[in-house]
């Protein structure tokens, strides 16, 4: 409500509260003053009754005594004395008069001057008619007060008398306008004052007031607001809560229909174990009905010797509740209501509830699976037999066919490197190239097969290494080039100059991944076609690819021809040789190494293969020396070596290998043997500085000898290099084990063994200080061919080291001007060339100026 209506209603509230407390008060003024009027009027009317009847009573008193008088002389007497008395009567008020009247027939006549009448006497009136009520009521014997009209017609207040002695009537009358004229004065009045007072008062309670209103009307504006606010509220807590009703209620219709869903047994329990609620596959599960199960607690379906433990279990989990497998490694038992416990696996989990903690139990039976697993268990332990006998079947044909292998490589090495001494005819020099080739596909072969048995049997090992990628491109390049000039086969590769130099990987795996396809290529490619082996970078991978232009392969055996011991149809491959092994050796190593491999081939055009793995940098740099050549090696004749080996033709050609290093070995047959020749040679002084031992020997083999060694302390620093046909890791594990340094496999390899005679024997320089002699069919080096080839350095020197090209060009002519001579020139330009290849040009850079300042150990 707004100020104006306050305003208006105040008003009128105070105005009715005023005008109905005035006009109670006027009124009882009035009917007070209208009684005491009453009074007055009564008084006058019968004082004036008693005093004319006095006067008449005394005139006929007087009458009576004086005969000659007559009646009506009383009355006019006392009319007479009446209207005398009246004359000087003014009367009261401004309208009250003293009426006397008498009847005259049918009318009425009054007998004095009256105060509103111009006449002396006002003109009779019917008696019967209207007017002069009091007048004809006094006439007729009556007395009292009224208000009437009088014989004006006027409203009046009269006292009405009758005067008995004379038969007049008397009336003491006053206007009732006079009367009520004071009380209207005085209600105007009052109005008006009120008026004031109502204006007045209701401007203070304004004033008192508003502040109050507007506090309370802004308390008022806030409460509805808050109100309002609550309310909507309320209703949207009201709505939501009835969708969460609804929602609840279609989860729960949504969860028992999931719960009847589910193929397993489920039951619903609370914290005191007790059965909520069960699915109808907990029914058939157990045999119990849904009545049987609800209520009871789930120590119900639990056989008797697990329910102490099982209520103890589900106490603690209650404690800390998550979703898991219950009885990890353990057997979990369940009991059927006839008596049978079946073996289950269980799950639990809990469940959201308001005011309790549920649990939700899902019993798989497993009675099939552990069928199974035992099935499986027995097929398990018959194939780790299998592959137990074929491991050891494998593991001695290695070593049985490995024995005169090493023979046959290692003679054929020997005499290869004796051909330029010996001055062998040309045909017995390439006869004995093919018995080295031979021999080296043959224990290739017998690798393969050892792999593909590691590899099945899982006993296969990684190991991440630092791997100096350019040097392992240029050396299967390298290794591979003379296969491929012989058969005038253009091969090439290509290394993006964006990857890095030092990656992290398994040379050993990697190397033969790419032997395997590059040898492929070029066995599979015709003359005069070519093959490229590129390395390239494409995202976070590095890429290997062997392009060749072979005889390609069918779409149909592109996939199978990583399997097993696959090859091509005979009608295309018969005229190449192989066991079908390299393939599928490749393809379980690069999965080994977290890549793949795939062939890409059109028959008749060639084919791509194309190896991914994932490329990781070495935090680690690695130095990668070239190896030394057979013919400069000098080695200390002081240094004492003791070979262990069972096998006379091994002894004799370790003895040759050995003799044409300069060297001379201790032979022992058997471990025994070598033992006592270990404490011999100490005896006299001359601890060994290299034990080289077989492991596979009659008697004590090498392992009991190499334990029994070590257990010297003189002799536990000794290098002990085993050397065995045994391949497998764990055999060459359970090597390490007992004590062993390094490990060879046989046949013996001299790229492998040399590195470990640097490594572990003194060595000497017999260059230094002493003149150049030449060796055996070689001349001695000529001044001026000396002075020619120091010139040619000092050309080399001024070939920026990243002109790589016209650096190995330059390379290349010097090698051409030394190779007819003895020249220690030689290894410094092999070792540059090596250099170039690694992209090592500080190496480079030092090499140059080791030999033109007459620094380096050769000169």
């Amino acid at each position: 409500m707004n100020e104006r209506n306050r305003l208006l209603l105040l008003i009128a509230i105070m105005t009715s509260i005023s005008l109905i407390v005035g006009g109670i008060a006027v009124s009882l003024l009035y009917l007070t003053s209208i009684e005491q009027e009453k009074a007055r009027l009564v008084e006058t009317a019968q004082s004036q009754a008693r005093l004319i009847e006095a006067i008449a009573r005394a005139t006929i008193a007087h009458e009576r005594e004086d005969p000659n008088s007559i009646s009506s002389n009383a009355e006019t007497i006392t009319l007479q004395q009446v209207a005398d008395a009246h004359e000087h009567y003014q009367g009261f008020g401004e309208t009250g008069e003293f009426v006397l009247s008498k009847r005259v027939g049918s009318n009425i006549v009054f007998l004095l001057r009256h105060r509103h009448s111009d006449l002396d006497f006002p003109k009779p009136i019917p008696f019967d008619g209207t007017a002069a009520e009091p007048t004809r009521r006094a006439l007729s014997g009556k007395s009292g007060i009224m208000i009437g009209p009088d014989y004006r017609g006027v409203t009046v207040l009269a006292a009405y008398e009758p005067v008995s002695e004379l038969n007049f009537g008397i009336v003491a009358k006053i206007d009732h306008k006079e009367i009520l004229a004071p009380f209207f004065q005085a209600a105007l009045e009052g109005m008006l004052i009120a008026t004031i007072l109502i204006i007045f008062g209701a401007w203070i309670f304004f004033r008192i007031t508003n502040p109050i209103i507007r506090s309370l009307a802004e308390h008022k504006d806030n409460l509805e607001k808050k109100v309002e606010e609550r309310t909507m509220a309320l209703i949207t807590s009201n709505d939501q809560l009835e969708k969460e009703i609804i929602e609840r209620k279609k989860a729960e219709l949504k969860f028992r229909g999931i719960l009847e869903s589910v193929p397993d047994a489920m039951v619903i329990i609370d914290e005191q174990g007790s059965i909520r609620l069960i699915n109808k596959e907990t029914e058939q599960f157990f045999g119990y009905s849904r009545n049987e199960l609800i209520g009871k607690t789930i120590e119900i379906l639990v056989p008797e010797r697990f329910r102490k433990s099982h209520t103890n279990h589900r106490g603690a989990y209650f404690e800390q509740p998550s979703v898991r497998p219950m009885g990890i490694n353990l057997e979990l038992y369940a009991l059927h209501k006839d008596g049978r416990e079946i073996p289950v696996e269980i799950s639990l989990g809990p469940i959201p509830a308001e005011g309790e903690n549920l649990i939700s139990s899902t019993i798989r039976d497993i009675t099939l699976r552990k069928e199974a697993e035992k099935q499986l268990q027995d097929a398990k332990e018959a194939s780790e037999s299998a592959n137990q006998a074929k491991t050891q079947f494998l593991t001695n044909m290695s070593h049985e066919i490995r024995t005169p292998l090493n023979a046959i490589v290692g003679f054929s090495q020997i005499l290869l490197n004796r051909e330029k001494s010996l001055a062998l005819p040309e045909d017995i020099s390439e006869y004995l190239k093919n018995l080295k080739l031979s021999g080296q596909n043959l224990s290739e072969l017998i690798n393969n097969i050892l792999d593909l048995a590691k590899i099945e049997a899982g006993k296969m090992t990684m190991s991440q290494e630092a791997l100096d990628l350019p040097l392992l491109v240029q050396g299967i390049y390298h290794i591979n080039r003379a296969q491929a000039l012989q058969k005038h086969i253009d091969f090439s590769y290509n290394l993006d100059p964006q990857l890095p130099n030092i990656i992290a990987l398994d040379r050993t795996k990697l190397n033969q991944i790419l032997m395997n396809l590059t040898g492929n290529a070029i066995k599979f490619t015709p003359e005069r076609k070519k093959v490229v082996l590129s390395a390239f970078k494409e995202e976070d991978w590095l890429v290997f690819e062997v392009t060749d232009e072979g005889i390609g392969i069918p779409e149909d055996q592109q996939e199978t021809i990583f399997n097993a011991f696959e090859q091509l149809d005979a009608s295309v491959t018969r005229h190449f040789s192989g066991t079908g092994l390299g393939l599928a050796i490749s393809r379980q190593m690069v999965q080994m190494l977290g890549g793949t491999i795939d062939v890409r081939s059109v028959l008749g055009s060639g084919s791509t293969f194309r190896v991914r793995l994932p490329l990781m940098e070495s935090v680690f740099e690695k130095s990668i020396s070239s190896a030394e050549e057979w013919d400069e090696l000098f080695f200390s004749k002081e240094n004492q070596i003791v070979v262990v080996e069972d096998n006379t033709m091994n002894q004799k050609m370790m003895k040759a290998l050995f003799a044409d290093l300069s060297l001379k070995i201790h032979l022992a047959d058997n471990g025994e043997e070598g033992i006592r020749k270990v404490q011999t040679l100490k005896s006299e002084g001359r601890v060994p500085d290299l034990i080289l031992m077989d492991m596979h020997m009659p008697g004590m083999d090498g392992i009991s000898a190499t334990h029994q060694i070590r257990m010297d302390p003189e002799c536990r620093y000794i290098p002990i290099i085993a050397l065995s046909a045994e391949a497998f890791h764990s055999q060459q594990e359970e090597a390490f084990q007992s004590g062993v340094t390094d490990y060879l496999t046989k046949p013996l390899e001299l790229e492998k063994l040399i590195p470990l005679l640097k490594k572990y024997l003194r060595q000497d320089n017999p260059m230094v200080g002493k003149p150049i002699k030449s060796k055996k069919g070689q001349k001695i080096l000529p001044a001026e061919v000396q002075d020619q080839i120091l010139e040619e350095f000092k050309i080399l020197a001024e070939i920026p080291p990243f002109l790589s090209n016209e650096v190995v060009k330059q390379t290349k002519k010097m090698i051409v001007l030394c190779q007819p001579y003895d020249s220690p020139f030689l290894r410094p330009l092999k070792q540059i060339e090596q250099a170039v290849f690694s992209r090592n040009s500080n190496q480079i850079a030092t090499l140059i100026n080791e030999v033109l300042h007459g620094e380096h150990p050769n000169r």
